[in-house]
């Protein structure tokens, strides 16, 4: 069993690693949420206001148990702190109250177990007491193992030359991953509101948009702008591209909705390359 205790220091240092990681991101979630909450004026006064704190304080609580694993494991694989180790491992519990992390549980419940049971192993319990120093020297009366006789690397020690790398690598996927499922879900839910879709009819069977850029009128890609709202009564201000056989530009709208309808204030079209700017509220 004393042999496992330098592989479990190298788990808890990579459990750490992504602790720390997983706990950045919910500490990031947090207030965009916030944020979005507020902008649009949701109709889910609790939610609006709880979801972005169980963020905030679910993150700043994985962080911490982060930081404690993965000090906690250099330690351990020194023979040091055994009680650190075991308050460490307990802390990855906290992942069963985070939503977010819940797919990180079973591998952070799987190291809690595998490490407060190699932790309370009574040979583990002697090694500890009497440091790694006194472990290596037969005087002691402890019972030492071959690998530790002969020096031989554990498994964290012949491979942390991948495992480190992929470690700092898991985070950067983790948050180009979750900013582009943010990007794409901000655009799906521009693309599909009733003011964008009202306003890109218009604008694709204006006569004049049509002989400036030609027909069809195609949408671009990219809609920037907010939409907030709720129930029947909301504001909208939003920007976004369209483009034509004979050239591309730019349309320009802002609405109110009130009664379930919306009505524009400003509703017009820039031509690319050009001082154009084509009003379809006074047609």
């Amino acid at each position: 069993m004393i042999r496992h205790v330098r592989q479990l220091g190298g788990l808890m240092i990579a459990q750490g690693a992504l602790s720390c990681f997983v706990g950045f991101i919910s500490l990031a979630i947090g207030p965009l949420n916030l944020i979005f909450f507020t902008r649009q004026q949701v109709n889910l006064p609790i939610a609006g206001k709880v979801i972005p704190w169980v963020y905030i304080v679910s993150g700043l609580l994985i962080l911490t148990s982060g930081v404690l694993n993965a000090f906690a494991g250099v330690r351990i694989r020194k023979f040091q702190n055994r009680t650190l180790g075991i308050v460490a491992l307990i802390t990855n519990a906290i992942y069963m109250f985070s939503f977010f992390s819940l797919p990180c549980l079973p591998c952070a419940l799987a190291l809690m177990i595998f490490g407060l049971v190699v932790l309370f192993n009574q040979d583990v319990r002697r090694a500890f007491a009497v440091g790694l120093e006194s472990l290596n020297t037969p005087e002691t009366g402890v019972q030492t193992t071959p690998a530790l006789q002969t020096g031989k690397r554990d498994w964290f020690a012949r491979n942390w030359k991948w495992l480190v790398p992929a470690i700092v690598l898991l985070p950067v996927l983790a948050v180009g991953c979750f900013g582009g499922c943010l990007f794409f879900g901000l655009q799906y839910g521009f693309k599909s509101s009733d003011v964008y879709a009202n306003a890109l009819s218009r604008v694709q069977t204006d006569p004049s948009t049509m002989a400036a850029l030609g027909s069809p009128i195609e949408p671009g890609f990219m809609v920037s702008g907010n939409i907030s709202g709720a129930g029947n009564i909301g504001h909208a201000e939003l920007w976004f591209p369209i483009s034509g056989p004979r050239g591309s530009g730019t349309v320009h709208l802002v609405g109110d909705k009130s009664a379930g309808k919306w009505e524009f204030k400003i509703l017009e079209v820039t031509i690319d390359g050009a001082d154009e700017e084509i009003n379809l509220l006074e047609k």
